[in-house]
């Protein structure tokens, strides 16, 4: 103690938090071989919110009909998307583009339900898709036609879940 003035060690003051940032600091520069403290050159960082950032960016610009090159024609009805967002998720879409299709802005659909497209598209720009009674038979045929794999397997589970409890419900009603 000099005049009145106490000096505390690190650990006399308890502060996990300190030594864990100098600890950070110390982790995060790196000797070379003759002890001259350097930052690291380089390092890869990841944005875990980046992917659906990005969906969710794509999918108001498709709403608001902004940089859309491309347009689905079914029935009258129009529905404008961006070609790179089918040709990612549909390889029906990506092997037209480069092929009958390049150059084309738009493209009639016929003997395909609106619906079920309107639904594939909902699902190309959000990763998610509704599955029901009442549309599980047309969404697992343009699935199958557009190649969406994924929504394609989804509708089969989904066919098989309710042909499983239909069965079951005949059963329980046979036994009772």
């Amino acid at each position: 103690m000099l005049s009145g003035i106490t000096f505390f060690t690190v650990n006399q003051l308890k502060l996990p938090s300190l030594s864990i940032f100098f600890l950070g600091i110390k982790r995060m520069l790196v000797k070379n071989a003759d002890d001259e403290v350097k930052p690291p050159v380089e390092e890869r960082v990841e944005n875990d919110n980046y992917a659906n950032s990005f969906l969710e960016s794509l999918n108001r610009l498709r709403l608001r009909r902004m940089y859309c090159d491309f347009s689905l024609d079914i029935g009258g009805e129009t529905l404008h998307v961006h070609k790179c967002a089918l040709a990612v998720v549909s390889p029906y879409f990506s092997a037209r583009f480069g092929t009958d299709l390049k150059g084309v802005s738009t493209l009639t659909l016929e003997n395909v339900e609106l619906t079920s497209v309107k639904e594939l598209v909902e699902y190309i720009y959000t990763g998610t898709v509704t599955i029901t009674q009442n549309n599980v038979r047309e969404l697992l045929r343009a699935s199958d036609l557009f190649e969406i794999e994924w929504v394609k397997r989804r509708c089969e589970e989904f066919l098989e879940q309710n042909a499983n409890a239909r069965i079951s419900v005949r059963m329980w009603r046979f036994a009772g």
